[in-house]
């Protein structure tokens, strides 16, 4: 049979085969990129971006000695494109050195690729960004299409350090030691936050551009040049979201959609024409309101979760109604137990006591609630409060200087806290500790 529905099936293949070639070279739909009327504190301590994240990968070539996995946030405001990073990596290693410094590829870090006017093309142009941010803080960014040139040995992109005339901050934080093989460490944390301008765009709800997001991964130092020396391919491992080894080539990049408007409270901070004395006079009182709102609701009730938080306490405290001999991680509790005692006056973030313990974090949320029906940080604030009895019971401290020791930069806020675990105050806890029968 030569036609099907009046179709010469030498015509029909040569169509779907067209099809499948347009369908294989429309741009892939990327992240959505949403609103942030908060904007985040750039210290890279990732507990404000507390959301799903807007990418999760994991690396899955693997000449590297150990597969890292990254979670990405993304978010923006007029001003800025924010972004953070977790990356879990077992090995962190530094090669090389220098802000600037075109190899820092050779270092364990993330590279960002934009393409702020979404002008798809077989190479990098004028609207093009590299930026290679790595695990110890380091930075360079390349620009495609400027007058001087270099073109990057394997893959033939065309781009131009510029690292001196483009502004933007960011910082990281470190779960483990660099260039230690004998340790296994949690990974990295980074967050970053890069003005419009030196993108030279506007955003607006919808607007689109492209966006690809790499990992680099070194798991050791040895290299032709030994110690100093550059890594072995067999020991680096390059891989973007889309799991691609081969980045700088817009046209593979991913297209991302910016979504989203800003609050009214939002849009009215950002009213500057209004007098100064009257925005502060407008904030004090929606303070006071609020404070006030805060007061009374804890005056009138307990907050449901208190019982389960006493109850936390007693697992040490008074070692009743149940311990942590019983538990299948009781060594872990036991270990979290004494880095929190060590570091009383610290504000130990669920972050840094997971690096302590040589743990990722989502694990240790996980062994938390399934165990103890908790997080972390309640664990944390628990020894705390369970410390802060002991010195009342044990004599005369006021409650300034407990919140002190304990890590509370506001001894009021400590006494709400401790009233939340104990039902009352430190000092009518002491009270009642000292008198017979209470």
């Amino acid at each position: 049979m030569r036609y099907i529905t009046g179709i010469n099936l030498k015509t029909g293949f040569f169509l779907v085969f067209f099809s499948g070639l347009c369908f294989c070279g429309t741009a892939q739909d990327g992240p959505s990129i949403p609103f942030l009327n908060t904007t985040p504190y750039l210290d890279g301590d990732l507990r404000e971006w507390n959301s799903t994240p807007t990418v999760s990968f994991t690396m899955t070539n693997q000449p590297a000695l150990s597969a890292n996995q990254a979670d990405v946030w993304l978010g923006f405001d007029e001003t800025n494109l924010y972004g953070a990073f977790f990356v879990h990596d077992a090995r962190l290693v530094q090669i090389e050195q220098g802000h600037g410094n075109p190899l820092l590829y050779h270092n364990d870090g993330v590279e960002l690729y934009l393409d702020t006017k979404n002008d798809t093309s077989s190479y990098m142009d004028a609207n093009d960004f590299q930026i290679i941010m790595d695990a110890s803080g380091q930075l360079v960014v390349f620009r495609g299409g400027d007058t001087y040139q270099i073109k990057a040995t394997l893959n033939q992109v065309p781009k131009d350090t510029i690292t001196s005339s483009f502004i933007m901050d960011y910082a990281v934080a470190q779960h483990g030691t660099l260039n230690k093989d004998e340790d296994e460490d949690v990974g990295y944390s980074l967050e970053f936050r890069i003005p419009w301008a030196s993108l030279g765009l506007h955003p607006r709800n919808g607007y689109r551009f492209k966006i690809d997001i790499c990992l680099n991964d070194v798991d050791t130092l040895l290299g032709p040049g030994g110690a100093s020396g550059r890594p072995l391919s067999t020991q680096m491992n390059f891989q973007s979201m889309t799991g691609s080894s081969n980045f700088g080539f817009p046209k593979n990049w991913q297209t991302a959609i910016l979504h989203g408007e800003s609050s009214r409270w939002h849009r009215f901070k950002e009213l500057h024409y209004l007098p100064p004395v009257f925005l502060s006079l407008v904030s004090i009182l929606v303070g006071i309101v609020v404070w006030l709102g805060i007061r009374n609701r804890q005056l009138r009730q307990v907050p449901r979760k208190a019982a389960q938080d006493i109850q936390l306490v007693h697992f040490f405290f008074e070692q009743e109604p149940v311990t942590i001999a019983t538990l299948p991680h009781q060594e872990l509790f036991t270990q979290t137990r004494e880095i929190v005692l060590q570091h009383l006056n610290q504000d130990l973030s669920p972050t840094a006591l997971a690096a302590q313990l040589f743990i990722g974090l989502r694990q240790l949320q996980r062994i938390f609630k399934d165990e103890l029906q908790t997080t972390p940080n309640a664990f944390i604030i628990s020894i705390k409060m369970e410390e802060a009895a002991r010195r009342l019971n044990a004599g005369d401290v006021s409650t300034a200087e407990l919140a002190y020791v304990l890590g509370f930069a506001d001894p009021a806020y400590f006494a709400r806290v401790f009233k939340k675990y104990f039902g009352c105050s430190p000092t009518v806890f002491a009270e009642r500790r000292t008198k017979p029968g209470q």
